[in-house]
């Protein structure tokens, strides 16, 4: 990935840093297995995506290029039974937050 993409997620602790994500092919080396929804509500969280890295510099987290710079591995999986996570990609900053309150309180504390 030459561009920076980047999910926001509301309602997450706050972190004075943002969390920096490297995007596996190796289910067995994700911490996060992360599968994206057509419909929002069978998603967990809504996600906003931008590709604009001064953006980024307020947010939560960001996808990275090198693993060893990470803090968190996600792996995108096809098979939503499989992930711990599943996202629905919003199109709009005022779309975002958690819908799955118990997935809330389960993985706020890894951002």
């Amino acid at each position: 990935m030459k561009n920076i993409l980047i999910i926001l997620f509301l309602f997450l602790n706050l972190n004075l840093f943002s969390q920096k994500i490297y995007i596996t092919k190796d289910k067995y080396e994700a911490d996060l297995k992360v599968y994206i929804c057509k419909n929002k509500y069978d998603a967990d969280v809504v996600t906003y995506t931008t590709m604009d890295k001064y953006e980024a510099k307020n947010l939560k987290f960001y996808f990275v290029e090198n693993k060893y710079e990470a803090k968190l591995k996600f792996y995108f999986t096809r098979d939503k039974y499989e992930a711990n996570l599943k996202i629905y990609p919003a199109k709009y900053k005022s779309d975002i937050g958690w819908i799955n309150k118990e997935k809330q309180k389960k993985y706020s504390v890894l951002f």
